[in-house]
């Protein structure tokens, strides 16, 4: 996938995340919510590629990359608590 490709992938899936965990307190941005989203799509999308579980342009990749952005998003607001 190129890095484009990427990009619009976790930003959607940092707004996914974001819809799906509603209910966290956690106040990010529009920036902060593509960040995570890119990192969580990017961790996870290269994770099931290397592992075999789906091939680049699938919609595994699609949902990986939202599974890896709610987590993402879990672990930081997990670290910047108070």
């Amino acid at each position: 996938m190129s890095i484009f490709g990427l990009i619009i992938l976790g930003a959607v899936a940092g707004f996914l995340a974001k819809l799906l965990l509603s209910k966290s307190k956690e106040p990010r941005g529009f920036f902060g919510t593509i960040l995570t989203g890119i990192a969580g799509a990017f961790a996870f999308t290269y994770i099931g590629e290397m592992l075999g579980l789906y091939t680049e342009g699938e919609f595994a990749g699609w949902i990986g990359a939202t599974v890896g952005a709610v987590l993402v998003s879990l672990v930081w607001a997990a670290v910047t608590r108070r």
